[in-house]
This record gives structure tokens, C-alpha cells and sequence, in this order.
């Protein structure tokens, strides 16, 4: 915003997954990332099948994990310790706390609350196929960049996603945003 681009954490010279403070952590593979109202920031690490938490602290942020097993992948709920994602690429805060994962190796939206790691749609129940991105769109649920339909999204738990523009073509969406106007962009 005002022209400046500042390393929160890691960096070309720490990769790797180590957590501690930001100046030390190292990051594989982080994808998508999420700023909650408070100034926590969440991130997906693709590579390290992770999640990872960056919070303030007096002189930067501490970075953890917060779900996941670090560098070990497949599926599986539960104490968010124990959980497995397969390349989650993005990551949503719900207004709870929660957070959801997008986890596209195993198709699914997870969430990560409480300590805990639950799947809240799958590709058939939700109507999707690979989603890639997600965003918050209000009170109507999320947009999704869908790179295995190759549309855009719009998703609310507990419902079949439903395709926007679908007679623009697209070819593997792998984002997407939306401005105060209510444009979509992908």
C-alpha cells in the first residue's frame, strides 16, 4: 500500500519448516495466506502439508504450527496434531476463529477450530472439483478459483456450489478477489 515490501518471516536463506521467532522460522512451500481482524495471519504450506500461524509479538511475530504434520501428507481429522492435509494452498478466517483450508490434494474444505481439524465439504457434496483459492464473499458464503472445473465459484457450506459466469472460459483459475464494488476477479 504505501510502496514497501517487508519479509514478515523466513525468507530465500531459511527454507525449510522451523517455527520460533520470524527472524529464525523457515517455510516449505507456503502458498495462500489470511489476515484475521486481530493480526493473526494464517498460511497454508503446500510443501509441508502444514498450517502455520504467524503471531504479533513486541518485536515481530512467532511463528507456529497449528495443524498438520509437518512434511507428511494424506487425510485425516481430528487433534489438529494428528491431522494430515495433502497441499493446502489456501486458507480463510471465518469470523468464529475458525480457519478453513483449502486442501486440494484430498479435494476437501477443512477447518481448523479449536484445536481440532474437521472436514466441512468434499467435492461431491459441495459440487466442485479442485478448488485452489477461496475468499469470503459476506453474507453470501465464498468465491472459489476452481482449477478442475476451470470456473469460478460461489460456495456456501452446507450448499452445492454454484458456477459463476459460466460461458466465460477459463483455464485454471488458481485465484481470486473481489473489490468493494462487488467485482470478481480471477
Amino acid at each position: 500500500i504505501d510502496g514497501e515490501v517487508n519479509t514478515l518471516a523466513g525468507g530465500p536463506d531459511k527454507t525449510g519448516h522451523r517455527d520460533g521467532p520470524a527472524a529464525q522460522a523457515g517455510f516449505d512451500g507456503p502458498h495462500g495466506v489470511s489476515a484475521s481482524p486481530g493480526g493473526l495471519i494464517a498460511v497454508a504450506g503446500a510443501s509441508s502439508h502444514t498450517v502455520r500461524l504467524l503471531t504479533p509479538t513486541d518485536d515481530g511475530y512467532e511463528v507456529t504450527t497449528i495443524a498438520g504434520v509437518v512434511g507428511k501428507s494424506g487425510y485425516n481429522d481430528g487433534p489438529a496434531d494428528e491431522a494430515l492435509f495433502n497441499s493446502p494452498h489456501a486458507v480463510v478466517w471465518e469470523a468464529d476463529g475458525g480457519v478453513l483450508v483449502v486442501d486440494i490434494g484430498n479435494a476437501r474444505i477443512r477447518r481448523i477450530k479449536d484445536g481440532m481439524v474437521t472436514t466441512v465439504a468434499t467435492a461431491a457434496e459441495a459440487g466442485y472439483a479442485m478448488p485452489i483459492d477461496m475468499l469470503p464473499a459476506g453474507d453470501e458464503g465464498y468465491l472459489i478459483a476452481d482449477a478442475g472445473l476451470q470456473k469460478a465459484l460461489r460456495w456456501s457450506p452446507g450448499e452445492k456450489a454454484q458456477v459463476l459466469a459460466p460461458d466465460i472460459p477459463m483455464a485454471m483459475p488458481h485465484g481470486v478477489s473481489g473489490d468493494a464494488g462487488g467485482n470478481i476477479f480471477v
